[in-house]
């Protein structure tokens, strides 16, 4: 596409680092192919966190809006309060970036499916915008069909409880997956919150999925079934392109460490940007360890 003037696509995650990784790998992605200038858009807060990152393709732009949000060192404090910034807070901001600052106009958007208000602006402003779910779709339809799930809350702070029962009983293509799997996600008032703002789900041009269609197809097709709009698996937007690029002597390392070690002996443990491991957790791990030996 030498010659051509670039096409110019706004890119926008939910402000976390596990949803900030896949649309920065997306976006990597599509630079791959040339033809595009990406002004990929976070707080001042994660223009500064993203500094420590290996720098972006000269296409991918970051671009700011103020910091509207609690900041990232308390906002696992207050997760009801962090939820409640994001869907409300961002979207002048990033109207007035998009539509009043950038220079060129935007031709495109491709947003997480967890900021719904991007789809507004996109409809008011005749752009059109591809929604990310940067999670399993198996996730995506639960989220979907909540209606449908049997589920116990005491009060509006607990967390969600549901029975034990395989979730394709009530959800079909969910298999093997079971109601309580969705057990400590969110409190009902985050779940309702959720909820609230999913109709928009259904708005945008397309969804994405960072999910291969090999691995949940039944649940794909369904969802293909349910939505209006394209449905398109992407595989997963992880930066695997780098990681074969540049070899790398602790890379190398852990990849050999884990090649010797028994089949299904190796259990990882990731607890998400939300959460912090306590003093007794890691004391806990420190003895498994200990103990087992064998254990990795």
């Amino acid at each position: 596409m030498t010659g051509q003037v670039p096409f110019h696509m706004a890119a926008i995650a939910h402000p976390g680092r596990g949803h900030i990784n896949a649309m920065m790998n997306f976006c990597r992605l599509l630079s791959n192919r040339g033809g595009f200038h990406i002004s990929f858009i976070v707080t001042e807060e994660w223009r500064s966190i993203l500094s420590s990152d290996p720098p972006p393709p000269p296409c991918v732009q970051l671009c700011t809006i103020p910091n509207c949000i609690p900041s990232e060192r308390v906002r696992a404090a207050d997760r009801n309060g962090f939820m409640d910034a994001v869907l409300t807070n961002m979207e002048e901001p990033f109207e007035r970036l998009i539509i009043e600052q950038l220079e060129t106009p935007v031709q495109a958007i491709v947003s997480d499916t967890y900021l719904p208000w991007v789809v507004e602006v996109g409809n008011r402003r005749g752009i059109p915008v591809c929604s990310l779910f940067p999670m399993a779709a198996c996730f995506f339809r639960a989220l979907d069909n909540y209606h449908m799930l049997p589920v116990h809350v005491p009060t509006t702070d607990s967390i969600a409880e549901f029975n034990d029962e395989p979730l394709e009983q009530y959800i079909p293509g969910l298999h093997p997956l079971r109601s309580s799997d969705l057990n400590t996600l969110h409190t009902l008032k985050q779940w309702k919150k959720i909820l609230q703002y999913f109709p928009w789900v259904k708005k945008p041009q397309c969804v994405l999925f960072t999910s291969f269609y090999e691995l949940e197809s039944d649940t794909i097709d369904l969802i293909k079934q349910q939505l209006p709009c394209h449905v398109y698996p992407i595989g997963p937007c992880i930066p695997y392109l780098q990681l074969n690029a540049v070899s790398n002597p602790d890379q190398d390392y852990y990849l050999t460490w884990l090649d010797e070690q028994p089949k299904k002996s190796v259990l990882y443990i990731s607890l998400g940007s939300f959460l912090s491991v306590s003093q007794t957790q890691l004391e806990e791990l420190a003895y498994v360890f200990n103990e087992f030996p064998n254990f990795n």
